[in-house]
């Protein structure tokens, strides 16, 4: 009984960051096409390619936000990966608004393009590195 509560608690607190987590993507290219737009007389292929990836995330990433907020109202607590397509559709969405992100960062100037692939690659690697280091220090503490 205390197991399950414990594991409960634990998912329905993965759930909250998800909801978190994928706002945050959804707030970006929200934030960024209000800002952008408005003043733009055209697009140059970087702005457009941005405003294209952003037009496609938003309602990906709405949909997993409101399905999971729907999940925590519902007492229905489901693991990430028991979402099923709906995860790997919304993911994308997360991969696509990061992509019309770094879209932006090109309309300024290449060179801060290329920074925040850069420092993408370097924190993604940092990531997976304690992640690993995570996994292997709890298989050996077994």
């Amino acid at each position: 009984m205390i197991e399950n509560d414990l594991q409960d608690q634990h998912t329905r607190q993965s759930i909250q960051t998800e909801i978190v987590l994928f706002s945050g993507l959804l707030a970006l290219p929200v934030i960024t096409v209000g800002q952008l737009l408005p003043g733009a007389e055209s697009l140059d292929w970087p702005l457009f390619i941005s405003v294209l990836c952003f037009a496609v995330s938003i309602p990906l990433l709405a949909t997993r936000i409101f399905e999971r907020r729907r999940h925590l109202a519902q007492d229905h607590l489901l693991k990430a990966q028991e979402l099923g397509p709906l995860k790997k559709v919304s993911d994308w969405g997360g991969l696509i608004s990061l992509g019309g992100l770094t879209a932006v960062f090109f309309h300024f100037s290449w060179i801060m393009g290329v920074a925040f692939i850069l420092s993408g690659a370097v924190s993604f690697g940092a990531l997976s590195l304690s992640r690993k280091r995570n996994s292997l220090s709890a298989t050996q503490g077994d």
